[in-house]
């Protein structure tokens, strides 16, 4: 991840800590995947959920072989009458 550099208000160039703490909740919430996503985002500090699933939450090796292993047969449907 590239180090990103901000201006103070002195003109002075400082480290900005922020990309790093995003990494670390980006790896907590995608290793919580499986869990309720109300419970996640509210354990975790996300009011939006849209937040969490979206910016957060990223597909991972694991999940996506999961999702690939466990096909599930679609039921023919019952016409409504």
């Amino acid at each position: 991840m590239p180090t990103v550099l901000s201006l103070t208000e002195s003109g002075r160039r400082d480290l900005n800590p922020r990309p790093l703490w995003h990494a670390y909740r980006r790896g907590w919430a995608t290793a919580r995947k499986d869990l309720p996503i109300k419970d996640v985002a509210a354990v975790g500090g996300w009011k939006d959920i849209q937040t969490l699933v979206n910016c957060y939450q990223q597909a991972d090796d694991d999940t996506m072989l999961l999702v690939m292993s466990h096909p599930k047969k679609i039921s023919e449907r019952v016409p409504n009458g």
